[in-house]
């Protein structure tokens, strides 16, 4: 029997697809808090987000579920986390940052955790939503790649997206900028995916690669948004 995993009101159950029934993991005791990503690593599910408890069961912003029960994960995080990317025996995971004004993508491999290269920052952080947050994590024609709310990486201006060569950060273009207008003031490159050899961004920015996507329909720009600067295609976050 083929079974599924899904999330409901942020709780991972299994669905049978021939009974189309739902069961939850546990249905007296819930979570503290909201699952933003899982994925599935070395034959366990994982998840991360902003939870502490799952199903009474303390396991602080990331968890695996073995043998049907949810546990803390190898390490711990220090912030939510929001993206996990497995690549062969390593975990890229892209998280929150709701203190400082810095932040880094963090490597799990062979049960130890480490920051990969230089920190990013955001120099206009003011707190709350204005934060150097790390949302998305993905490798791209070989080489990792992030989105999150930054400009600056080490001593580099790197604004939005960044790519890792193995050895240093480099920026792609002259990244993303500003927030569309009548929006929040963030760029929000919440999401990456890449499709036939090409990078989509999905995100809450008003220009990239120096082209601005106001006034745009969403047809225009999925088709003709940014062909400069490493050959983007971006859709919209919404109607411009």
């Amino acid at each position: 029997m083929k079974r599924v995993l899904t999330l409901f009101v942020g709780l991972s159950i299994w669905s049978s697809i021939e009974a189309q029934s739902f069961q939850a993991f546990c249905s007296t005791q819930t979570m503290n808090g909201v699952m933003v990503d899982i994925c599935a690593y070395h034959g366990e599910i994982l998840s991360t987000g902003f939870f502490t408890t799952i199903c009474g069961e303390s396991v602080g912003h990331m968890a695996k579920l073995s043998d049907n029960q949810w546990l803390p994960f190898n390490v711990e995080l220090s912030d939510p986390g929001h993206s996990l990317f497995p690549f062969g025996d390593s975990l890229f995971i892209a998280k929150y940052e709701e203190v400082d004004d810095s932040n880094a993508l963090l490597l799990y491999y062979g049960d130890s955790l480490t920051e990969v290269g230089e920190k990013v920052t955001l120099t206009t952080a003011t707190g709350f939503f204005n934060v150097p947050n790390i949302y998305d994590v993905l490798i791209y024609q070989g080489e990792v790649l992030i989105s999150g709310e930054f400009d600056v990486v080490g001593d580099d201006t790197i604004r939005g997206v960044a790519l890792w060569d193995g050895t240093q950060w480099n920026s792609m273009g002259i990244g993303l900028a500003d927030g569309i207008d009548g929006t929040a003031p963030l760029m929000y490159p919440h999401q990456m995916k890449v499709y036939n050899d090409q990078l989509y961004v999905l995100g809450n920015f008003k220009y990239a690669g120096g082209a601005s996507r106001e006034r745009r329909s969403s047809r225009r720009a999925l088709r003709d948004l940014l062909r400069t600067s490493n050959a983007w295609n971006l859709p919209p976050y919404g109607s411009g």
